[in-house]
């Protein structure tokens, strides 16, 4: 770690111990066993073109409820972690803020997520999320929640794979 990462510095400065995840690292929940985490990517041994392609990937699983979180990953790496999918996720909080380079059909078909989070700024230069996205993502049948329209996005888990989602615009 650099002077330039200055949130690791002052977390090694503060006494917070700093851990690298890479794929099929599992963090299992202290007495909840059905509560894991699983890295997905990014592959030890993998060369990665860029810092978005080698983002932190993790699905959570808690009971029969799944959340696939993507980082900035982009549709290369998703080749990579979509193989490890076992089964539908509940929830995809989707990559990149809804790049037109993230969520592919072929992540979608894999996934078959009943939702999709994208979390970006109503007036951001990119113009995310991209509106190929956002056909990805409703041709898949899949409920969207972009921070844009809706505000603060909270999931609320009701128990076995059921889920309720509330929003905030804060107006």
């Amino acid at each position: 770690i650099d002077d330039s990462d200055k949130l690791a510095v002052a977390a090694l400065q503060a006494g917070v111990p700093l851990y690298r995840a890479a794929a099929g690292d599992v963090i299992v929940g202290k007495g909840m066993e059905s509560f894991t985490i699983t890295a997905l990517a990014p592959e030890e041994k993998v060369h990665y073109k860029d810092a978005n392609a080698a983002s932190l990937t993790v699905l959570a699983k808690y009971g029969g409820f799944s959340l696939l979180l993507t980082g900035d990953s982009g549709t290369d790496s998703e080749k990579r972690y979509m193989k490890k999918l076992e089964e539908p996720v509940s929830v995809l909080k989707v990559a990149h803020h809804g790049s037109k380079y993230s969520t592919s059909s072929e992540l979608l078909m894999r996934a078959l997520p009943a939702a999709a989070f994208i979390s970006c700024s109503k007036y951001n230069s990119y113009g995310h999320p991209a509106p190929e996205t956002l056909a990805r993502l409703t041709e898949a049948g899949t409920e969207i929640f972009a921070t844009p329209q809706s505000g603060m996005i909270i999931l609320i888990y009701r128990g076995g794979e059921y889920f309720d989602v509330t929003t905030f615009t804060g107006r």
